[in-house]
């Protein structure tokens, strides 16, 4: 397990237009903001001329299964035969598995790759356009 504290700032990147304060469970986040921005304009949704970086900061401690790779992630959703062919399906396989979500530290170069099974621990604070 790997525990982001308390006040720990998560970004999440997109081109939605939604409001960041009713983010839903099931959502990914990076402490990396280059992160965040990359899934934003790699991954468009929306409106294709304006990704957003929504900033969040934890209010209590989170406690989240740390799969310290890419492999051993896959491994684990094999081994709970879990068969994701979406992301939707993805986050529902891990959730019924009974986890909380995860954290996979050094999934990208520039950082970790983060999924909330819950947002209750979340606080918006605030939406910056990126260019």
């Amino acid at each position: 397990m790997l525990t982001l504290k308390c006040g720990t700032k998560l970004y999440h990147g997109t081109s939605l237009d939604f409001d960041p304060a009713g983010i839903s469970a099931g959502s990914w986040f990076s402490t990396s903001q280059s992160v965040a921005e990359y899934f934003a304009k790699r991954f468009p949704l929306g409106d294709e001329e304006a990704y957003r970086l929504h900033e969040y900061e934890l209010t209590e401690d989170v406690d989240l299964p740390d799969f310290y790779d890419r492999q051993s992630f896959e491994a684990y959703l094999e081994e709970q035969g879990i068969e994701a062919f979406c992301s939707e399906e993805l986050v529902e396989g891990i959730l019924s598995a009974g986890l909380p979500g995860w954290v996979i530290p050094n999934n990208y170069p520039d950082g970790d790759d983060i999924m909330l099974g819950t947002i209750s621990a979340l606080q918006f604070v605030r939406t910056t356009t990126l260019d």
